[in-house]
């Protein structure tokens, strides 16, 4: 099992609003396990990154490589 992701997350990766990955996940097109602590009474969704198509997982892999060599210029 991969990295889990929330659907904010998701939906920035795939360019789109939450809304619609909720959408996607609830009719069962996105494989999603539903967080056991959702606050409000509201359906929240992870997502293993792993179970996703290869150009997601390749977006979501070079944004955490972007985001580690920005954070160690920062400390530089």
């Amino acid at each position: 099992m991969g990295a889990m992701i929330s659907t904010a997350e998701l939906a920035t990766i795939r360019g789109c609003t939450p809304r619609y990955i909720r959408q996607l996940a609830k009719s069962g097109k996105l494989p999603a396990t539903e967080k056991a602590d959702a606050a409000n009474n509201r359906k929240e969704y992870l997502f293993d990154i792993d179970q996703m198509d290869e150009k997601i997982r390749e977006r979501y892999y070079n944004s955490c490589l972007l985001y580690t060599s920005d954070a160690a210029d920062d400390k530089a």
